[in-house]
């Protein structure tokens, strides 16, 4: 499920545009590799969690939940354009590439374990690249001395 999910984002053309952005408006501070790998990562991540899901019939509702919890609570302690940059990548991981993997991804596996459902995975494939991106964004305020300047100034 990682794997799948780290690499489909990659090959969405809307994620490419979005990294080319990113790395314009954060001044280089964010760059578009960067920006491309953390939205694999945090669809990869979300993708374990819904394949575990599925596997062990868990609730869809006991993951979205606390997913999107955390997420709003980042959000709420990140800066804007890192709010941004998060929510947009949410939504490039919907799109034409990447969805019907993942939708088969959630087929496949529910047919081969006997589950109910393959559902949540798109939910958790689009909240967790928000939260990569957002808990990268707060990394690279704190550690990047001129991106903290330019943020209070």
């Amino acid at each position: 499920g990682f794997v799948v999910g780290y690499g489909a984002p990659l090959a969405e053309p809307a994620l490419m545009s979005l990294g080319i952005t990113v790395e314009e408006v954060t001044a280089g501070a964010f760059k578009k590799w960067l920006v491309m790998h953390t939205v694999g990562f945090g669809v990869g991540l979300g993708l374990i969690l819904g394949v575990a899901r599925i596997m062990w019939g868990w609730s869809s509702l006991s993951l979205v939940l606390p997913s999107y919890v955390l997420v709003l609570l980042l959000t709420a302690i990140s800066d804007e354009k890192y709010v941004n940059i998060g929510w947009d990548s949410g939504g490039v991981t919907t799109g034409d590439i990447t969805s019907p993997i993942l939708i088969a991804l959630g087929l496949g596996v529910a047919a081969a374990v006997g589950g109910a459902d393959g559902f949540s995975l798109i939910a958790m494939g689009s909240v967790w690249p928000i939260i990569s991106v957002l808990a990268l964004g707060l990394y690279v305020n704190r550690t990047t001395p001129s991106v903290a300047k330019t943020e209070n100034a």
